[in-house]
């Protein structure tokens, strides 16, 4: 029976504002957010026009659903700081309007804004406001701009409907003239960000809120994401293409998953020249998941091509089982082998030239102190921190003799890891050589089951490992695991 089911990832990529904002912090927003300089230029110059007339200004803001008016008009003061901005609540009422705008003017600081800009929210449409209540906002607008509370405020009204913006154009030219608006340009059309931009703008928000995630990881080819770009007329209708997409990208993966004991598989690195650096360039986030862009970027061996035509189901598959790329130090290593080597084993090494001295204790705690046992019982530690002291030239030929023993039996090598996992009393079952797959046609290195889980840790022993090896390795092993799976051809 199984007692767990397989977590499914999930792409986090809000549509709209409002659910964007209350995922980011405000810094993040700034990294995220891009400036659509027209319409920052048409604000620019209602807030000079101000000065001329000597009052506050009507704006009407028209554009498609999804074009990002909400976003543009939230994030005015990224990129005009003396800008403040407030919004009135959709169930306003129009008898309300004057004692809801002295309310958003008194939440503004009192100093350092020269702008504040209050947005009229949820009455886009034309069926959405009648001809009687156009008129009584319009006029107690007009007369709010025109006092000394309105002087320093444009208040804008966003809508998706030609209809209505030219019925507020027309009241707002009849009750307060050019001193209320715009007549040359009462209605602002805003066509939000170009299409070139929606890519880059949907990658930096996948990864400030998907772990450092980028669109690859997702399954996303380069030739989709412009497919789907040019089909898309507005950056929130891109978005949306990229969450549907994403679901059909999951759709096989997580059926045949669902079948399956929740499934993570950790690639070990264990390598003379200790290449931490090279591992944390191929990961990203805390818990060093394999970044599938970067490591695709460091190949073109027949495993990184064999990913990239299957890109879809590769990415989804890689998130789906929680590949990530661990270092293993070579002074961890040493005294592991060294302490729980079978009698057998411990000859053979010793033949080839390895010091025999069982140090326990010390292999224990150096296990213990590593990346692999943390993230087991569901900790975190920094890679660096994990990786220890650099070893001397005297270490590294001793654990080379390891090396070239696993290169003609690592799954002895395998066992002694495996072993020093039971001696910290390991909580789960700990095997060697487990089977995997539909039909069972790939084996682990070391399978830990704990708390429902399949921990399947595969080691890359070498003598020196580059990040192309490294990238080369768990690729080839997120190949073997999908074709295992029947996911991946």
């Amino acid at each position: 029976m199984i007692a767990a089911t397989h977590p499914m990832p999930n792409l986090k990529l809000p549509v709209r504002y409002d659910n964007l904002s209350q995922q980011a912090s405000t810094d993040q927003l700034r990294h995220i957010i891009e400036p659509v300089v027209a319409a920052l230029d048409y604000f620019d110059a209602t807030f000079n026009h101000m000065g001329v007339v000597g009052s506050g200004q009507f704006l009407i803001l028209l554009g498609r659903s999804g074009s990002g008016k909400s976003t543009f008009l939230n994030t005015i003061p990224f990129f005009r700081p003396k800008a403040f901005v407030s919004r009135i609540p959709p169930s306003l009422s129009h008898n309300a309007i004057t004692r809801e705008l002295m309310k958003a003017v008194s939440c503004a600081p009192k100093t350092g804004i020269e702008v504040k800009i209050i947005i009229m929210e949820g009455r886009e449409a034309v069926g959405e406001v009648s001809d009687k209540a156009l008129d009584e906002i319009v006029h107690r607008l007009n007369q709010f701009l025109r006092s000394t509370q309105g002087k320093d405020v444009i208040f804008v009204w966003p809508c998706t409907d030609h209809a209505l913006a030219t019925r507020l154009a027309n009241h707002a030219k009849r009750i307060g003239a050019e001193a209320l608006i715009n007549i040359d340009q009462p209605i602002l059309s805003f066509d939000g960000l170009t299409s070139e931009r929606f890519i880059p703008v949907a990658n930096k928000t996948v990864g400030l809120l998907n772990n450092s995630a980028t669109l690859t990881d997702f399954g996303f080819s380069q030739k989709e994401l412009t497919d789907l770009s040019a089909e898309s007329a507005t950056i929130g209708a891109f978005l949306s293409s990229l969450g549907n997409a994403w679901q059909r990208h999951h759709a096989t993966v997580s059926r045949v998953l669902q079948k399956r004991r929740p499934t993570h598989l950790w690639i070990i690195v264990a390598a003379g020249n200790d290449p931490v650096g090279d591992v944390v360039a191929l990961t990203r986030g805390n818990d060093h998941t394999l970044d599938l862009a970067r490591a695709l970027s460091c190949t073109q061996g027949n495993a990184s091509k064999g990913i990239e035509k299957q890109i879809s189901s590769s990415g989804s598959l890689a998130l789906s089982i929680d590949v990530r790329i661990l270092h293993l130090p070579i002074t961890t290593v040493l005294p592991i082998v060294r302490s729980f080597a079978a009698p057998s084993l411990a000859s053979q090494l010793q033949r080839l030239g390895l010091v025999i001295a069982k140090v326990p204790t010390k292999a224990k705690d150096k296990l213990k102190a590593s990346s692999l046992v943390n993230f087991l019982k569901g900790k975190t530690i920094p890679m660096q921190l994990a990786r220890g002291r650099k070893a001397d030239r005297e270490t590294a030929n001793q654990f080379n003799i390891i090396v070239k023993f696993a290169q003609n039996n690592d799954i002895a090598i395998n066992e002694c890891i495996a072993e020093g996992l039971r001696a910290i009393n390991m909580r789960g079952s700990i095997g060697t050589e487990d089977p995997f797959g539909e039909n069972e046609t790939a084996r682990t290195d070391i399978l830990v089951e704990r708390d429902d889980h399949d921990y399947r840790i595969e080691f890359m022993w070498r003598a020196k490992a580059t990040r192309g090896l490294i990238a080369d390795y768990a690729l080839k092993k997120l190949l073997l695991y999908g074709r295992a799976l029947n996911i991946l051809t």
